[in-house]
């Protein structure tokens, strides 16, 4: 899957799952940031310091739920992912392709 949009979010891993793979409140923070509901979940792999899920949503689009879950990594997580947005928001206007953000939660809130 090769997704051209992005969505970071920190988040207890601990939650219960919904029948989709998301904690109810990771479920309502990506799919406000995406403007549509989540229609399926799939793992992805490749993340080290974090979990990956490949989402598309009820209009068809599909993005990248990034939830970062080990230490100390989640430690770190709100300067690392502040970081990580606004390097990739200032590559958008270059020709090195990489993510584009749809939406950072580096706290978890």
């Amino acid at each position: 899957m090769r997704c051209a949009r992005s969505t970071w979010h920190c988040e207890d891993t601990t939650l219960p799952e919904d029948d989709r793979g998301l904690a109810p409140q990771g479920a309502a923070w990506v799919e406000d940031a995406a403007g549509a509901p989540v229609a399926s979940v799939s793992a992805l792999t490749g993340g080290y310091s974090s979990r990956m899920l490949g989402l598309t949503h009820a209009d068809g689009r599909e993005t990248v739920l990034r939830q970062m879950h080990a230490e100390p990594w989640r430690r770190n997580a709100v300067g690392l992912l502040t970081r990580e947005a606004e390097v990739q928001a200032m590559l958008a206007c270059t020709d090195v392709v990489a993510p584009t953000p749809l939406a950072v939660d580096p706290a978890g809130a």
